[in-house]
């Protein structure tokens, strides 16, 4: 299967050794999540079930794919289902054989469709969302459908100690994925902005947005899980510093119209949103693609005057 070589070369190229340990570690996080709990299972199928609709609804190689490549549809879904494997085995040896079943039957489908949301609700949206702000307009009309579910559910889990900080990860995450493709050339900085209010620009619009959802929600769990509390308040310090950093990493390594994959620094920021301890390694993660970023914008900049 010639997709399956290529995402072998990629990732060997871009991970190394630290795909293995990412599949591992995968694997062993399904296990004891999911282990004598099918309410944690079921939460596992469904971040692993996100991720993968997500991820498809962003990829910019599918018309290569269905264009160069024989038996496309045939192609993803293998890849799709060897992804999850690890997830899915774990589920399977905690005895939650349906769950295993349900998420690769789900990818599978989500490998076969294609949405794009373009509706009335949409055009009221586009009204309050800038112009150049236009991850978002792109992100919204791919996600639109996903991101009102996400949200109920976070809503619904507000309550409960652990799920509903899941939900909201998993909304962060959506929100993250819109900054993975770098805009045309013609459209970096259209405003002529200073590199340092550029991107203060882009960072304030996001976590405005990721505020308004996850501080009330968090509060809400706070109050009826007091002893949590703290988490909570780690979880939102290091969902902050996560939004700046990947627009950071995004403008750091910058480049016209290019779709950026899943870096070490981005592990880092996750592992540190999820594990409060590592929290030093994030801000050092961020004012490092701080730098770069600020470098690069003026890279450009200079050579567009």
């Amino acid at each position: 299967m010639q997709l399956l070589r290529l995402r072998y070369y990629q990732t060997r190229r871009d991970l190394g050794l630290w795909f293995v340990l990412l599949v591992i570690g995968a694997f062993y996080l399904s296990l004891g999540i999911s282990e004598n709990d099918s309410m944690r299972g079921t939460f596992i199928a469904g971040m692993v079930v996100t991720g993968i609709y997500s991820f498809h609804q962003n990829r910019q190689d599918l018309r290569f794919i269905r264009t160069y490549l024989p038996s496309p549809t045939l192609q993803i879904v293998l890849n799709y289902n060897l992804l999850i494997l690890p997830c899915s085995a774990a589920l399977l040896l905690n005895h939650q054989w349906w769950l295993a079943a349900a998420i690769h039957i789900a990818v599978s489908i989500t490998a076969i469709t294609s949405r794009r949301t373009r509706s009335r609700t949409m055009l009221f949206l586009e009204r309050f969302i800038p112009a150049h702000q236009f991850e978002w307009l792109s992100g919204l009309r791919r996600h639109f459908f996903l991101i009102v579910v996400l949200i109920l559910v976070a809503i619904f889990l507000s309550p409960v100690k652990l799920f509903g900080v899941v939900a909201l990860f998993l909304i962060n995450t959506v929100f993250l994925g819109f900054y993975s493709l770098s805009e045309p050339l013609v459209m970096l900085n259209p405003d002529f902005l200073e590199p340092c209010e550029f991107l203060k620009q882009k960072i304030q619009f996001l976590n405005r947005i990721v505020l308004s959802i996850n501080l009330p929600l968090l509060a809400v769990n706070s109050l009826v899980h007091p002893e949590s509390a703290w988490f909570a308040a780690c979880f939102l310090i290091g969902t902050l510093l996560l939004n700046s950093s990947i627009v950071f990493i995004k403008y750091a390594q910058y480049q016209p119209n290019v779709t950026q994959g899943f870096s070490i620094d981005q592990l880092i920021l996750f592992a540190g949103l999820l594990v409060p301890y590592l929290l030093p390694l994030s801000f050092y993660v961020y004012y490092n693609n701080r730098q770069k970023a600020i470098t690069t914008l003026q890279h450009y900049q200079n050579d567009s005057h």
